[in-house]
């Protein structure tokens, strides 16, 4: 079979989401091939169930993995490194509180997890938030993005680095805790 066919097959299966980014075939097929990794979950398809802002649920990404990905991966496009130095700054629109809560999904029988959120606009506050999603091993590993930016098929805009850097500091915190986080251990005076 014709892999412009199968492509089409399997692309009509997907939510209305994906099927109204109109991408083009060579984008389709990548997207294709990112959520194999995952058993061909949607990461914009609302039929899983996702969890929340528990940060037990989020891989132990670091500053190194981030950066790892967004300058040193490779693109499946080119097979160039991304060297996406711009991406970096993308740290602003998370200490800026555009990037919403996260939402992690961890399919069954699966070494990945999705992380996908909204990013509001920065310039444009009327416009719908943008929805970029990262599949990450779990052990740290950026495997894969995509974003609904137009930069989103290249997977690695700011939007994605600014999930990027939310989970990182997400994870980071949960590794701290308070003293009141802590049960009480003092002894009572008189016992």
């Amino acid at each position: 079979m014709d892999v412009r066919v199968l492509t089409a097959c399997r692309w009509q299966g997907m939510s209305a989401e994906v099927q109204g980014l109109r991408l083009q075939p060579e984008a389709k097929l990548r997207y294709l091939k990112k959520i194999e990794k995952i058993g061909n979950v949607d990461p914009y398809d609302n039929k899983e169930t996702w969890s929340r802002e528990n940060p037990e649920d989020l891989p132990p990404l670091t500053f190194p993995d981030i950066f790892s990905y967004l300058v040193c991966g490779v693109s499946a496009y080119t097979a160039n490194q991304f060297r996406n130095y711009k991406s970096m700054e993308a740290h602003v629109q998370f200490t800026n509180g555009w990037v919403q809560d996260l939402e992690v999904l961890k399919p069954p029988q699966c070494d990945f997890v999705v992380i996908r959120t909204k990013v509001m606009h920065s310039q444009r506050l009327n416009e719908p938030p943008l929805k970029p999603w990262v599949i990450v091993s779990i052990a740290g590993r950026v495997e894969c993005a995509h974003c609904t930016c137009m930069a989103g098929v290249a997977e690695t805009c700011t939007h994605v680095a600014a999930l990027l850097f939310k989970v990182e500091a997400t994870v980071r915190i949960r590794g701290t805790k308070t003293v009141t986080d802590e049960p009480a251990y003092w002894v009572l005076p008189g016992t």
